[in-house]
């Protein structure tokens, strides 16, 4: 952080330097600090995508879910093909339980990227909390075969399995994420 505050000190409207540190910070979980970077960022560079998407993930972070989608939808009106905003904002609305709007954003991520494993595992879990246990199982599996080390989906994919009673396939599905993990 040190070299980061020094080259802001000799350029303030250094925007690597902001989006460097910002990204840092976040990564560091120093989430106000990172907040305040991606302010300044978006000051000086109010169409970048990027940063709307990345301070969105940071309200998010805050719990501050409106802002959150706030600046999710931004990035998406300047940027209709960016996936990654879609499914952030899929994620956000998984979180808040809004699983028939998370699914909407999914869908769009996917159609947009579709090798796009963590879309696919999100999507899954969304239509697994909406009790559409087959369709979760086809997100669940093409996610894996996109990631075939993608822990979570394996993990998922068991809990869908048990809930229909498939037991002998959910715990093998338990064991690779165990494996993975």
């Amino acid at each position: 952080l040190g070299c980061y505050d020094q080259a802001l000190t000799l350029q303030p409207n250094n925007l690597n330097a902001l989006r460097n540190k910002g990204h840092l910070l976040f990564s560091l979980k120093r989430l106000d600090e990172a907040l305040v970077c991606y302010d300044r960022l978006l000051a000086l560079e109010p169409l970048n995508v990027d940063s709307h998407n990345n301070r969105g993930n940071i309200l998010a972070s805050l719990e501050r879910p409106d802002e959150a989608l706030a600046s999710y939808d931004q990035a998406i009106a300047l940027a209709p093909a960016f996936a990654e905003a879609h499914a952030n904002r899929g994620n956000l609305l998984a979180n808040l339980r809004r699983f028939d709007e998370a699914l909407t954003c999914f869908d769009h991520a996917i159609a947009l990227k579709p090798d796009y494993a963590d879309a696919h595992a999100n999507r899954g879990s969304a239509l697994a909390n909406l009790n559409r246990l087959a369709d979760a199982l086809e997100s669940f599996d093409q996610a894996i075969v996109l990631h075939p080390d993608n822990a979570a989906a394996f993990n998922n994919r068991g809990i869908a399995l048990a809930s229909l009673d498939r037991y002998e396939d959910a715990l093998a599905s338990y064991d690779r994420a165990i494996e993975l993990s």
